[in-house]
């Protein structure tokens, strides 16, 4: 496994809602009850009441470690548990690493962390932020340094949005350009994702591109 795919396993889980103590499975009522039942401390009758709003045959839920070990495909089991499992890295995350604090994880990706924080906020990929998180971890069988992504065309699998990979590091891609891909043009913005539709484009005195935005 890499962690570029530990990260897409993670990015999967954008439409789990949360649930504390559920480890991405159906939400029910049986499975609302036996947590109530579990962690009464955390499911009070307020915190029942609006975890099965979200019943509705289809949906699934889970807590930050659930969403965890799922990307890393293992067996569920606590954060503090993943931190004792887990060797602590002494540098800077690489995308698919596990960040870790007192009661909660992450999986690292680009400067940003996939999470499911609480059920008032659910999945959440916010910035990363080094002063929020005690410890790195990471698993000495994942490839973190495998090639970021695929050359060629990649979607973000949450907002569906479009990027052309030009090489192997987590910085070769367009952006901020008008490039000429399969005989067809194609305009990308600042953060690298293809403009969908017409484009505004900026240039400076010398032609030389400034901007490129959606219209």
């Amino acid at each position: 496994m890499t962690g570029k795919e530990i990260c897409q396993r993670a990015a999967s889980l954008h439409d789990v809602k949360y649930w504390w103590g559920a480890k991405i499975e159906l939400a029910t009522v049986a499975l609302a009850n036996r947590l109530m039942e579990e962690n009464p401390t955390v499911w009070t009758s307020k915190y029942y009441n609006k975890a099965i709003q979200d019943i509705d045959g289809k949906t699934r839920v889970g807590d930050c470690s659930g969403l965890v070990c799922y990307a890393y495909d293992t067996a569920m089991i606590s954060s503090y548990a993943i931190e004792a499992k887990y060797p602590v890295w002494m540098d800077s995350p690489k995308d698919g690493m596990i960040l870790w604090r007192r009661g909660h994880v992450g999986i690292y990706e680009g400067g940003r962390v996939h999470e499911l924080k609480s059920i008032d906020y659910d999945y959440r990929f916010d910035i990363y932020d080094a002063s929020r998180w005690a410890k790195v971890l990471y698993d000495k069988a994942v490839d973190y340094d495998a090639p970021v992504y695929p050359l060629g065309w990649n979607r973000n699998m949450v907002s569906g949005k479009w990027w052309y990979q030009t090489g192997p590091g987590a910085d070769d891609y367009y952006r901020n350009c008008v490039a000429q891909i399969n005989g067809d043009y194609y305009a990308f913005g600042q953060d690298g994702y293809m403009v969908e539709g017409a484009a505004i484009i900026q240039t400076d005195t010398n032609g030389e591109i400034v901007s490129v935005d959606p219209m």
